[in-house]
C-alpha cells in the first residue's frame, strides 16, 4: 500500500510540476532510510529491526518503480534514483573478516538497492522473508531508469563481528567524516 501511495504522490507532483522539473529523483539514499530508520533506529521512525528490515528495502524499490511509471506518464524529463555507495575495505585477514566484508556489508549496502534495479534480483543472503516479494515485483523494479545517482562519502572498514554481536559484521571507522557512537 505504501508503494502505491508513493506512486500516487509522484503522479500528483508530476501533474503540477512536470513541465518545470528537469530531472526527477524518486528516492535519495534509500539504504540510509532503511538501515538507520528501520535497522538501527538512529533516524525516524526509530525502529530497531536489524536485518528484519528487508521489507523496507523492497517496498522502497517498488515505490520507486511505480513512481517512475507515474512520472513518465506526466513528464518527459529523465528519472533517477540516488543511493549512497561505499567501497568496502576488509579489516583483518581471516576468512571470517573477508566474508563479513564481501557477503554481509557489500551485498547489504552497495548491492541491495542496485542489483534489482539492473534486473539482477536481490543479492544472495539479503532476502530474509521471500514472501514479501510478489510475482512480478522484480520486473516492475527493473524498469529502466535514465540516471543512477551515486552519493559517495568515504570507504567503510568491515571485519567479522565480535562474539555475541547480533550483526554479521562490525564497522570500523577509516577516516573521512567523523562518526559518532
Amino acid at each position: 500500500d505504501t508503494a502505491a501511495r508513493f506512486a500516487a504522490y509522484a503522479d500528483l507532483v508530476a501533474a503540477r510540476l512536470g513541465d518545470r522539473v528537469k530531472l526527477w529523483i524518486t528516492l535519495n539514499e534509500p539504504f540510509v532510510h532503511m538501515s538507520l530508520g528501520y535497522g538501527t533506529g538512529l533516524h525516524a521512525p526509530g525502529r530497531t529491526m536489524l536485518f528484519d528490515a528487508f521489507p523496507v528495502a523492497h517496498h522502497q524499490l517498488l515505490g520507486h518503480a511505480m513512481a517512475v511509471a507515474a512520472l513518465r506518464a506526466r513528464s518527459g524529463s529523465p528519472v533517477a534514483i540516488a543511493n549512497n555507495y561505499t567501497p568496502v575495505r576488509t579489516i583483518g585477514d581471516t576468512d571470517e573478516d573477508r566474508a563479513a566484508a564481501a557477503a554481509a556489508y557489500e551485498a547489504l549496502h552497495n548491492r541491495l538497492f542496485t542489483d534489482p534495479l539492473l534486473g539482477l534480483g536481490y543479492p544472495e543472503g539479503t532476502v530474509d522473508d521471500p514472501s514479501v516479494v510478489h510475482d512480478g515485483d522484480l520486473a516492475v523494479i527493473a524498469a529502466p531508469i535514465d540516471v543512477l545517482g551515486v552519493n559517495y562519502y568515504n570507504p567503510t572498514g568491515v571485519r567479522a563481528p565480535r562474539e555475541g554481536s547480533p550483526l554479521p559484521f562490525e564497522l570500523v571507522p577509516l577516516g573521512g567524516y567523523p562518526r559518532t557512537a
